[in-house]
């Protein structure tokens, strides 16, 4: 059995596509930026929720530090009185309450800002992910197209073959019924591609930016780096105190704490300031108002709110756990990803390829069946596209560990 056409011809054809793809990989002329990117993440549902519950925060503190309306009276003791009294009062709330609620809202501020940054870097991330895998599925997909070109050249040569006796049908039909799989499998790609593409306009809506392709670079962390930090508590404690989910439930805490702080306060009295006029007559004064009666009131709302710092005191020790897990898990997870990574550069792709160029010569000779070819020319197409989706499962991981954890670059 021979097949008509030169060898080296398609060996350099296959080697020139592969290069080709990791050059242009990626290599995006009209990349989306990341101010473009922000734009339409910014008018993302879940994040206008988060920046709502900001304004009502604002609201609420505006409201909390509002002085009650002053009073004006008119009064006259008959009808024939000439010198009606007037009197206006202002009331001047414990200034010491207003302090700790000032500073228990501050915390409460500064966590609602972290959670939005955190709600905004989700929705960004989620948008990474989905532009990955719809880069590998492109990738899938000319891969698959090239592979195809070459089952076209293969059954050409394989219908001479069986004109010439020298191949039996029953060969020819597999060449024809394997290259019809392949067919099978890019109509299911561009299916997976086109339900990706949906799951984007979830996110981003009616948007003209193009968005089907990468946005943002992501960062790349070296092994050694990464090993290093999984062994060395206090880098892995800083890590964890530094990112986004702690730091949104530690300032949750302080403003739990502080008010506290602000129901205690609630003893010290409260002031009112008065100034009257009757007649030729004013004056000014001052008086003191003491919660004798409301004592009981008060050490029910200082006991509601420790109880509510005590819960947030163990949802921070819980988030911090939970945190430490995710991220040790993700650094673990990026390091065996690295590692597969060089299998592939150190000499597993070098050797699929030989493989191919070996099994397309000895088919040559009669040597092996036709069988044989076509396991090692998928097997040569299937390592190049495990290589490809190790690069982008390295990119996904960076995205989720810069986004979502706060963890830059190492």
């Amino acid at each position: 059995m021979i097949i008509y056409f030169r060898q080296n011809q398609l060996c350099k054809r296959l080697l020139g596509f592969y290069f080709l793809i990791n050059i242009i990989f990626f290599s995006f002329s009209n990349a989306v930026t990341e101010h473009e990117l922000e734009s339409v993440v910014f008018q993302s549902p879940n994040l206008l929720l988060n920046l709502e519950e900001y304004n009502l925060l604002n609201a609420e503190y505006e409201k909390e530090f509002r002085f009650q309306n002053p009073e004006l009276k008119y009064e006259k003791m008959n009808i024939d009185d000439e010198n009606p009294v007037w009197t206006f009062t202002q009331k001047i709330p414990s200034l010491l309450e207003w302090y700790f609620l000032d500073a228990s809202y501050n915390s409460k501020n500064k966590s609602q800002e972290i959670k939005n940054k955190l709600a905004r870097n989700f929705e960004i991330n989620n948008i990474n992910q989905i532009q990955y895998e719809l880069l590998l599925l492109n990738k899938r997909k000319e891969l698959l197209t090239e592979q195809q070109k070459i089952f076209d050249q293969l059954i050409s040569n394989f219908k001479n073959q069986y004109v010439l006796e020298k191949m039996s049908q029953t060969e020819l039909l597999n060449i024809q019924i394997a290259k019809i799989e392949k067919s099978e499998e890019l109509l299911n790609l561009e299916s997976e591609i086109e339900t990706k593409k949906n799951e984007l306009n979830i996110i981003i809506g009616e948007s003209d930016i193009n968005l089907y392709q990468i946005a943002v670079p992501a960062i790349f962390f070296t092994e050694d780096k990464l090993n290093f930090i999984l062994n060395d508590e206090p880098q892995l404690h800083r890590l964890i105190e530094s990112s986004y989910q702690v730091q949104i439930i530690r300032e949750k805490s302080i403003a739990e704490k502080e008010f506290v702080s602000s129901q205690k306060a609630k003893f010290f009295p409260e002031f009112e300031l008065m100034y009257f006029k009757k007649g030729n007559e004013n004056g000014y004064g001052i008086s003191l108002e003491l919660p004798l009666w409301g004592a009981g009131d008060f050490r029910s709302d200082i006991q509601i709110a420790r109880s509510k710092q005590i819960i947030t005191d163990h949802e921070v020790e819980l988030t911090r756990r939970e945190t430490k897990a995710a991220i040790k898990n993700a650094l673990f997870k990026y390091i065996q990803i690295i590692k597969k990574k060089k299998f592939f550069e150190s000499g597993l792709l070098a050797l699929s390829q030989q493989s191919y160029v070996s099994s397309l010569s000895n088919y040559k000779t009669g040597k092996i069946r036709y069988t044989d070819l076509l396991n090692s020319l998928n097997g040569f197409f299937e390592s190049q596209f495990k290589y490809e989706e190790t690069k982008i499962d390295l990119a996904k991981l960076s995205s989720e560990l810069k986004l979502k954890y706060n963890i830059v670059q190492y």
